[in-house]
């Protein structure tokens, strides 16, 4: 029996004036393609309602979307915060919290990999251009295609993220304003851009503790790219056979 993916989702305000819970579908179609059942976690679950359901899931997959509230890490204010959510922010937490507790496989993208480090006492750039000198440029949505590979980012050996890949460098996309300005607790930096800004993180102890910056379900023409989603999947499975 394939294990079940709990994959976080959004919420938008459309055209109509009404709010929907929004996931790209390309989360879904990733997890599919590494073999495991994609489930959508509707934002705004409760914690009792989380408590209730979490034993469902095999694994976790934090996905892109929004800025976190900067009360969450003592962020500096910046005009370009945009689209925060304190009801996702406060459920990706506790989910983060409860994968890392209880040797849960997490995989976080983009605003997962943010959310990860700021659940484990890290801190983040609120912009990286206005806070950070000599930086490359990071935020290239809406200017290209999702899967354009704007820069390499260098992957630190004997890593998690460099027994996936299989390589020391790889070319990824780029569809950020936001990075990791101090590194939380229990976490290992494992890729860095060109400029130095952190790319993937880890926590080396556990089953599946990682995020990237960068998002590779827009990327799955690259065997590393659906790699990562595969071993994720084969984490979440084992801990499946296990209970």
């Amino acid at each position: 029996m394939p294990p079940i993916i709990g994959i976080t989702s959004g919420k938008i305000l459309g055209n109509s004036q009404l709010t929907r819970i929004s996931l790209i579908d390309k989360y879904v179609q990733a997890i599919q393609l590494a073999g495991g059942v994609p489930l959508v976690i509707p934002t705004g679950l409760t914690s009792s309602e989380l408590v209730s359901c979490r034993q469902v899931f095999d694994g976790f997959l934090l996905t892109g979307g929004g800025d976190i509230a900067i009360e969450r890490f003592d962020g500096e204010p910046n005009s370009r915060i945009s689209d925060v959510d304190p009801d996702r922010d406060r459920m990706e937490i506790e989910i983060t919290q409860y994968a890392f507790e209880e040797n849960i496989p997490l995989f976080g993208i983009c605003r997962g990999i943010q959310v990860i480090n700021v659940t484990m006492g890290g801190s983040l750039f609120t912009d990286i251009n206005s806070q950070r000198e000599n930086s490359i440029k990071h935020d290239w949505y809406p200017e290209v295609a999702r899967n354009y590979e704007a820069h390499s980012v260098k992957i630190v050996e004997n890593s998690k993220v460099h027994q996936i890949i299989h390589g020391d460098e790889v070319n990824v996309n780029s569809l950020h304003h936001q990075a990791i300005q101090t590194l939380g607790n229990h976490l290992s930096p494992t890729a860095y851009a060109p400029d130095g800004i952190i790319e993937a993180i880890e926590s080396p102890p556990h089953l599946f503790f990682l995020g990237v910056q960068w998002h590779p379900e827009w990327m799955l023409s690259s065997p590393s790219m659906v790699n990562l989603f595969k071993q994720f999947v084969s984490s979440a499975k084992t801990k499946f056979q296990r209970n």
